[in-house]
């Protein structure tokens, strides 16, 4: 019994060990780190993003596109950077929607406290 108890206690600790290393991050910057995610201007936001419910916000290097549901299209235009702060003019958008974007780090950013996961 007492060598059941040890090897249960080694294997959860390996279990807990390989979990923990699995949800790391792959390196790079992450601000919840000290990082800065757009150290490289809007490069790093170049690309799709995508919720879970199929939403988008495209960026290249000048202008963003926000699709919901991958259809409606409801932001095309400009956009600016300022720290972790994404803005887009409202003026370009074609219903009422919030004009702030929060870079969480270098694959997510939050809208309307929705996360999207870059490349998705």
């Amino acid at each position: 019994m007492k060598n059941f108890i040890k090897w249960f206690g080694i294997i959860a600790l390996v279990a807990v060990i390989g979990f923990s290393m699995a949800a790391c991050s792959e390196g790079g910057s992450n601000p919840r780190n000290g990082g800065n995610p757009v150290s490289g201007g809007s490069a790093n936001l170049i690309g799709t993003w995508t919720n879970v419910l199929g939403s988008q916000f495209i960026f290249t290097s000048s202008n963003c596109t926000y699709k919901m549901g991958g259809a409606w299209v409801l932001y095309n235009g400009p956009y600016t950077v300022s720290g972790n702060t994404i803005t887009l003019n409202p003026s370009y958008a074609s219903a009422n929607i919030e004009n702030v974007i929060r870079i969480v780090n270098n694959s997510t950013i939050s809208h309307q406290s929705i996360e999207y996961y870059k490349g998705r």
